[in-house]
């Protein structure tokens, strides 16, 4: 992720030309660094989530991003709700 010591020191390689962390006593990184294998295009997922985005700025009622930033709430649910809010009664295929 962008909060590992992987991320932050390419970021400090990148803006300052440096390979060593200036201030590892008080870096904290979050996450691990891992490799995912994939193949593929990225075209497909890129679409997935777009489709995700357009149908949540539906819900909102937001024909933009500004709008959309503007009308969007998150509201906390349980997990029961959360159940309920997925496929049920239904036989996986």
């Amino acid at each position: 992720g962008m909060a590992s010591f992987g991320a932050k020191l390419g970021r400090e390689v990148n803006e300052n030309n440096n390979t060593k962390l200036k201030n590892v006593e008080g870096f904290v990184p979050e996450g691990i660094e891992a490799m995912v294998p994939f193949k593929g295009s990225v075209c497909e997922i890129i679409h997935q989530l777009l489709g995700g985005l357009r149908s949540g700025m539906s819900y909102c009622g937001a024909t933009s991003m500004e709008a959309l930033h503007e009308k969007a709430q998150f509201v906390r649910i349980t997990s029961a709700g959360v159940r309920e809010s997925g496929a049920h009664d239904v036989i996986p295929v």
